[in-house]
C-alpha cells in the first residue's frame, strides 16, 4: 500500500537520517511532547503533506521544500532532545543557521552533471535563503 507522503520521505536528494526521522514522525512513533503528554498535541499531517506536495512548482523547488520539511523536522527533534536530557539549547539565529548550513552542505554533496534537472540546485537555494 503506498501512502500519499512517500514522496516526502524517500528521496534521492534527501540525507537518510533525515529521511528515517521523517518517517518516523508519520508514522507516529517519533518520541515527541505529543506522545508523552497524551492526544492532546496531534499535527494534521494531512494538512503538511497537501502544502508540501501540491503542483505547480518546479522540480527545483520542490526538492528544496521537501529538504527543508525533513531538516527543520530533524533539528526540532535534536532540539528537543538536547533540552530534555539537561543542556542549554541554543538560539533562534543558530538554529537557523544550522540549518542552513545543513542544506547548503548537503546540496554540495550532490554533484550533477552540467545539463542535469537539478544543477542549479545551489543556486536556488542560496536565492531563497539569502
Amino acid at each position: 500500500m503506498l501512502v500519499a507522503w512517500r514522496a516526502l520521505v524517500w528521496f534521492s536528494q534527501a540525507v537518510p537520517r533525515h529521511s528515517f526521522m521523517t518517517w518516523l514522525a508519520f508514522k507516529n512513533r517519533l518520541s515527541t511532547a505529543g506522545r508523552l503528554f497524551g492526544p492532546v498535541i496531534t499535527p494534521d499531517w494531512d494538512d503538511t503533506i497537501a502544502s508540501l506536495l501540491q503542483t505547480g512548482r518546479n522540480r527545483i523547488d520542490s526538492v528544496l521544500m521537501r529538504m527543508a520539511f525533513q531538516t527543520v523536522l530533524y533539528a526540532i527533534w535534536r532540539e528537543r532532545n538536547t533540552r530534555r536530557h539537561g543542556e542549554a539549547g541554543i538560539t533562534v539565529e543558530k538554529f537557523t543557521r544550522a540549518i542552513d548550513k545543513q542544506i547548503r552542505n548537503r546540496i554540495s554533496s550532490l554533484r550533477y552533471s552540467p545539463g542535469h534537472p537539478l544543477e542549479d540546485l545551489r543556486r536556488r537555494w542560496f536565492q531563497l535563503s539569502s
